[in-house]
Order: C-alpha cells, then structure tokens, then sequence
C-alpha cells in the first residue's frame, strides 16, 4: 500500500495522491499528468526545498502521511525558435562592407580614473529607449535646480551625447553626470594615495541613480511614477502554516526599484 501525500501546483491542491515508493519517479510524474495536464518532462518536482530526481527517485527525500509535493510546470506549448534567426554581430562577415553597414554602433564613454562604474550604469540605462524622452521631457519643463533634478538632466545630456544619429566627439564624457553624483554621496568622491577615484561599487551607483531619477518624476503629469513603471517590481509575500489549514494567512505585499 502506498503513501499518501498532497500536491500543490500554482494555486491548486491535490490531496491523497497515493506515492508508491518503490516505484520510479517517473510513474508518479504520470500521474500527476492525468490530474494536472503537465507533461512528465515539463514537471519540477520538490519536497521540503529539495528537489526529485528521477535517477535518485524518492531516495533523497523523506515522504510520510500528507507530506506536502511542490510540482511547478505548465501545460502549455513550449516557446518555439524564432522564425527569423538572430544575427549577431560576431557571425557577421568582417570583409563584407554591407553587413558591417548594418549595425548601429553607439558611441562609448571615456574612462576618467576609475569611472567605469558610472560608464557600465550608464550603458545599461542607454538601452532603455522609454527613458530617454521622459528625461527630454523634464529638462525643457523644471526650473528646479535640486540635486535629483541636478543628476536628471545631467543623465539626459550624457546619453543623448550617445546617440549616434547626433553629431558629437566619439565617446562621452561622465563628468558632469559624475560631480552630481559625489555631491549627493561623498563616498563617490573618495581618493587613494595617488590622488585618483578609488573604484566603486556599479549596483550601488545603479541605485543611487535610480532613486534619484524617482524623486525628480515625482508628482509630474500624474499617473505612475515612470520610474517606477520602468524600473519597480512588486513582491507578494504569502506566508502559510501547511501543518494547520484553521491558521491565518499572511500577505505582505512590497515595492521596490531594482
């Protein structure tokens, strides 16, 4: 006689689904199928944070009584290859004028002692094509001269000197971008022994960017923050005792910028 365990997929539940042990794992990925559509090979299956193999089956796992089976997997079609193929820019042919024409090359930025950091986040916010009207669109309408509006505009000069379709020298220049940014953090602005810009940390520039562009789109046209729609996430956090269905559930919900 087998074990009975329950299994939770997505929001459903499936309770007393006998497990015979001695059994391969594949038998109960099939059934597990005939309940919930998810094909064997589509299925991940796990039992307190660990997961089930098929070579090692239940072997690695302790099961009793209404042991809890988390399956995640979907029912639907698999994504199917694009049916144009990618082209990147290393397959090109590097004698072949006309394929080289192809690309759109942008523009770098110059590394001012130590500033790779800010040159790293920058590139990353360039390929951001929502962000740079929002920018455009504070720089013609704020008089404000406060620092997040301070970096905002001087972000937005940066990366239009990035636009290839602009004429400008071959790369940017971070400096003002730069001066904004260690006015607001002095760490920004520390020095070694040699006098340059000690390296910093990219996330933490990364964010300091972001909050900053937050607070300078503020309260602007109304609506969402853009900032926020492009760059925020919202979490769900439910929080269950799976050893007593009387208890309360808990759901904390929090937003944050990445």
């Amino acid at each position: 006689m087998g074990t009975k365990v329950s299994v939770k997929w997505d929001k459903q539940m499936y309770r007393d689904v006998e497990v015979d042990m001695s059994a391969p794992l594949e038998l109960f990925k099939t059934q597990l199928w005939t309940l919930t559509g998810v094909s064997p090979d589509r299925q991940t299956l796990m039992v307190k944070g660990k997961k089930l193999r098929d070579d090692t089956g239940w072997g690695s796992v302790t099961v009793k009584p209404n042991t809890m089976v988390l399956m995640m997997g979907t029912t639907g079609e698999l994504i199917s290859e694009p049916a144009e193929k990618i082209v990147f820019a290393e397959d090109l042919d590097q004698d072949d004028p006309d394929a080289l024409n192809q690309l759109v090359v942008k523009r770098g930025l110059q590394n001012f002692g130590n500033l790779c950091y800010v040159n790293s986040t920058v590139q990353c916010l360039n390929q951001i094509d929502e962000l740079q009207p929002v920018l455009d669109q504070l720089k013609s309408s704020s008089s404000e001269n406060n620092h997040p509006v301070q970096l905002a505009k001087a972000l937005n000069s940066l990366l239009t000197s990035l636009d290839p379709s602009i004429p400008a020298p071959a790369s940017g220049k971070p400096l003002a971008l730069f001066n904004v940014l260690k006015t607001i953090n002095p760490v920004f602005a520390e020095q070694n022994q040699m006098g340059m810009n000690k390296q910093q940390d990219a996330e933490e520039c990364w964010s300091l960017i972001l909050s900053q562009l937050a607070s300078a789109l503020q309260n602007r046209g109304g609506g969402e923050n853009p900032v926020d729609q492009m760059f925020g996430i919202s979490m769900k956090e439910t929080s269950t005792n799976q050893e007593s269905t009387d208890e309360v559930i808990t759901v904390t919900t929090k937003h944050r910028l990445l």
